[in-house]
């Protein structure tokens, strides 16, 4: 008689970045992927491309990366919108997810708010001995408001319908797979000391049921373009673990990189954007960038 073995994989999408970091969170990084509702803090948006990795030198089968495409400016759906792709590996798990987002935004004073939602269609492998294969989808909710000139604070709720699915293999072993509901919370803000430096504090909270995280962090910049900083992770299951930051940042290009100790090695988390069709600088302290599509958005006004 063939013996049925289970195994449980609960699987969350914090859990290969950055020191538990759960949305890329190098400060000015584009954060779409874990907030539908995220605006430029720094600027009035724009088109633009962005991409993040996190791996562990060394270590097989722990890695993850996110690219996505879009546009955060004023347009004529009158919200933020983008398409992405993002997998991720552990040695039991290898999870893809083709993305859609899209936020309403509202000016409300000298302040920019949007709510957003974002679909997701997960395909989700067993690596190594579990040899299984389904495919989920899910999707999640968030809010932000920012004045863009630096200060924001957001919140969201990831996997709004906590999806899991119980598969079994021809070998006969069972597996049952879930997205747990997990709740973020970002803030931060710029604090200018001179014409030349100024100061980006930033927090973070993830909570779901397996864990929770505080991230505190800074990075001071010089010229609006040379940063350095770093952080503290604060976990529920973990001994707290500091991070190093460092980056160069601009209104149309930013790359930023973290370093954390780990128990399998350092983990390296990068974070790309590329942003175009700008017609004037930003440097996240006076905006006064031309809508580039507002001729655009005229012209379909008023036909």
């Amino acid at each position: 008689m063939k013996t049925i073995f289970s195994l449980t994989l609960t699987l969350f999408t914090g859990y290969i970045f950055a020191c538990n970091n759960p949305h890329f969170g190098l400060a000015l990084n584009q954060r779409s992927f874990y907030n539908p509702a995220a605006l430029c803090p720094y600027c009035v948006g724009s088109t633009f491309m962005s991409g993040g990795s996190s791996f562990i030198p060394g270590a097989k089968n722990i890695s993850g990366f996110n690219y996505a495409f879009g546009n955060d400016a004023d347009n004529f759906i009158h919200g933020p919108w983008d398409l992405s792709y993002s997998q991720m590996k552990t040695p039991e798990i290898k999870m893809s997810a083709y993305s859609m987002r899209y936020a309403y935004s509202m000016q409300i004073g000298n302040w920019k708010a949007a709510i957003g939602m974002r679909g997701s269609r997960y395909t989700i492998k067993g690596n190594g001995d579990a040899q299984f294969s389904t495919k989920l989808f899910d999707a999640d909710a968030g809010i932000m408001a920012t004045n863009q000139k630096g200060m924001y604070f957001g919140m969201s709720m990831l996997h709004l319908g906590s999806p899991s699915r119980t598969i079994r293999n021809e070998s006969g072993i069972t597996y049952s797979v879930s997205l747990p509901q997990t709740f973020n919370v970002i803030g931060g803000y710029v604090q200018k000391i001179s014409p030349a430096w100024d100061v980006l504090p930033d927090v973070s909270f993830l909570s779901n049921k397996m864990e929770n995280v505080f991230i505190p962090g800074a990075m001071i910049r010089f010229k609006h373009h040379y940063s350095l900083g770093g952080g503290m992770t604060f976990a529920s299951n973990e001994k707290a673990s500091y991070q190093i930051r460092a980056g160069y940042m601009s209104s149309k290009f930013k790359f930023l990189a973290s370093a954390c100790p780990s128990p399998q090695g350092w983990t390296i988390e990068t974070g790309i954007t590329w942003r175009f069709w700008f017609t004037q600088d930003c440097d996240g302290g006076t905006c006064t960038v031309v809508k580039p599509w507002k001729k655009v958005d005229d012209f379909i006004r008023h036909r």
